[in-house]
Formats: structure tokens, sequence, C-alpha cells
């Protein structure tokens, strides 16, 4: 009877710990650095409805990302999100670069920020292999994002360059939906 308590009450205690470290867990910075952003139903009737959302930093102060199957029309920027619809991104291949260029190792490509890098690619004939160019961009406040996955906003995924730059925009959602959820690293 005693044996069957104290293992009651380790039960309990474990799971308290695990309730406690779960969610401070996953607000280390940087934990979602460089994946990809899942809509999940839960987001359906939202303006991230089958959005796909590649987060390019993540920090102590929080999140910037850029949604990447969101086009604005033939030929132009994608919508990168709502915020500072006045600032430009590219996310290109390394073959070209600036020195404002921050790269994303594991994927051998990287971002740039700013109308320069972007007129560059379109009036001087120099281009990466491939890019994208978006207006605007996601973010989150400190603790927030952690807090959407949490709560199932998001299905956080390992992103592909085959993804980001060859699969089109109306099939990435369902494309990124069938790889497997990641726990950040």
């Amino acid at each position: 009877m005693r044996i069957r308590r104290i293992i009651q009450c380790l039960a309990l205690l474990a799971v308290a710990l695990l309730c406690w470290w779960v969610p401070h867990y996953l607000k280390q910075p940087g934990i979602f650095n460089h994946k990809l952003l899942v809509a999940t139903d839960k987001m359906h009737n939202s303006p991230f409805d089958k959005s796909v959302i590649l987060v390019l930093e993540q920090d102590s102060h929080g999140a910037l990302g850029l949604v990447l199957n969101k086009p604005l029309g033939p030929g132009a920027p994608y919508a990168g999100g709502p915020n500072e619809q006045n600032a430009f991104y590219t996310l290109h291949t390394l073959d070209l670069s600036s020195k404002t260029t921050i790269k994303i190792a594991e994927l051998n490509i990287g971002y740039t920020k700013g109308d320069t890098f972007m007129m560059m690619i379109g009036h001087m004939g120099d281009r990466p292999q491939e890019h994208m160019i978006f207006r605007g961009y996601m973010s989150w406040k400190r603790g927030q994002l952690p807090d959407e996955v949490t709560d199932g906003d998001w299905k956080a995924v390992k992103p592909t360059t085959a993804l980001i730059f060859h699969t089109k925009s109306g099939d990435m959602w369902a494309a990124a939906m069938k790889l497997p959820e990641v726990r950040p690293e």
C-alpha cells in the first residue's frame, strides 16, 4: 500500500514537472529558427488560413518570418506578412549575395532586407539561381510564437529548398502539411 502511494506521488510530480517544463522549453530563443510554420485547421477563417511561413529569426525579443505562399499577383512580390508593407525581403540562393545577406546555412540560402538587392537583381542582370521577393513580413512578440505552436495554431516542419522554391504557391500548404512535424532542437 505504501509503495503504491509513493508511485502515485512520483507520477503526479512527473506530470507537474512536464506541465511546467514543456512551455518553458518552447520559449527558448531560437528554437523555431529556420523552421516552416504550417497553419493548422485552427487558423481557418483567419488571414493566415493555409499559410506557410519560414521563420527567419527568433530570439528573446520575438520572431520574424515570411509567408511563402501568398503571391500578390503575377510578376509581383509575395505578401511576406502584414507588417511594414514598404519593407522588402529577398529570399535567395547564395550564388549571388551582398554584404547584408543573412545566411541560412542548413538550406544553403539567405535573405537580404531592403530594395537595393531587389533592384540589383531586377536591373543589373545578375540573378541568384533561385529567389523570391517579399513585401512585408510576419512578426511575433516575445513568447507569442511558442504559445501559438503550443496552442496548435501552427505545425513546425523542416523546410527544403525544393519546397520553398519549386512548389507552386497553391500546392505549398498541402505539401508542407505532409511533412513530419519536428520538435525544435
